[in-house]
């Protein structure tokens, strides 16, 4: 292997043979269609595939438009691609699906012999501060039910249901009817997670929250447990299943009416005050973990950083020093 990480004078495998991709930089590879076949050979659900696709065709663009050879492409470069995505003000959740896509990419590349695994170790970016902390105080939560109720039952038990559960916009979106069920004397709703090809896990429904939501169900006749959870309402839409972007519209739009119409609050955000508020009455962070279903510890780390950073400001130390400082400003001294 050249010191830059290109692979040379390896016989190709897989669906290429060497009379359509020759190796190393003589001629160079069709980058093209190795994705195409990475892409193919990926375990994952086909809207994975497709998310993937879309990240690599994205990193080849880019390599087109910066003049980048991909056949002599080595680490450098991938850092400046990880630059370039940085520069573009793109979430960290974002960048990090490009880089992953990349990263594993070379990495496929290296285990069939095509190239060198020029992406290993470059680094995810880091989320930040300004991140962690989009979720809604009480009084926010409080005012977007009201404004939710006032738009009607559905969305009231939507945003509800989210608020309480801390479910993802596409775990709703997946919920039939007949997911929600009864466990040792516990309603709970079956949840079908993200990556999952059927409900492996579930959340408990509090009186709270199946409430709004029968009162919804209540409403809409002949349901059967293969309809979906929450169905469309308008002409052409009603009663088909709601999608995660008609989910996250409706939330956004509930948001805007409570003042909160920056982009840093979407229905993710509700998530994140599940998580706050658990914390915030006395939960633990494996609490958190497991009603988000995180897999693992550090992601619910975020949510204590959440808690800590309201509090800090709801209860900064800062000001009990004005006291002191007020009682000896106040004292005069002579000349």
């Amino acid at each position: 292997m050249r010191p830059d990480g290109i692979v040379s004078n390896v016989p190709v495998v897989g669906r290429y043979s060497t009379d359509q991709v020759s190796v190393g930089f003589r001629t160079g590879i069709d980058w093209t269609r190795c994705a195409e076949a990475y892409i193919m050979q990926k375990d994952v659900r086909p809207a994975s595939k497709a998310t993937y696709a879309k990240a690599l065709h994205a990193f080849l663009a880019w390599a087109e438009e910066n003049s980048v050879a991909l056949n002599i492409v080595g680490k450098v470069d991938i850092l400046r691609y990880k630059e370039d995505l940085h520069k573009q003000e793109l979430s960290a959740n974002t960048q990090n699906l490009y880089i992953v896509a990349v990263r594993g990419f070379y990495a496929w590349l290296s285990e069939v012999g095509l190239y060198g695994d020029v992406a290993k170790g470059v680094k995810t970016a880091r989320h930040s501060k300004k991140y962690r902390k989009l979720h809604l105080t009480e009084d926010q939560s409080v005012r977007l039910l009201d404004v939710a109720e006032n738009e009607g039952i559905r969305n009231y038990a939507l945003v509800n249901l989210m608020l309480r559960t801390g479910l993802r916009t596409v775990e709703v979106s997946r919920a039939n009817v007949g997911h929600v069920e009864v466990i040792d004397s516990r309603r709970v709703l079956r949840v079908w997670g993200k990556g999952k090809d059927s409900p492996d896990d579930f959340v408990i429904l509090s009186d709270e929250a199946y409430e709004p939501l029968k009162r919804y169900l209540d409403t809409r006749t002949g349901v059967r447990a293969s309809d979906p959870l929450f169905a469309g309402e308008g002409r052409g839409s009603s009663g088909h299943r709601l999608t995660t972007r008609m989910i996250q519209l409706i939330v956004k739009r509930e948001l805007r009416a409570i003042g909160l119409d920056s982009h840093s609050y979407s229905a993710h955000s509700l998530r994140r005050t599940c998580g706050v508020q658990i914390l915030k009455n006395g939960g633990t962070m494996f609490d958190v973990q497991t009603v988000l279903r995180h897999l693992s510890p550090a992601t619910s780390q975020i949510y204590v950083d959440g808690v800590k950073d309201e509090m800090r400001m709801q209860s900064a130390p800062e000001f009990l020093l004005n006291k002191s400082f007020k009682s000896k400003s106040n004292v005069t001294t002579g000349a």
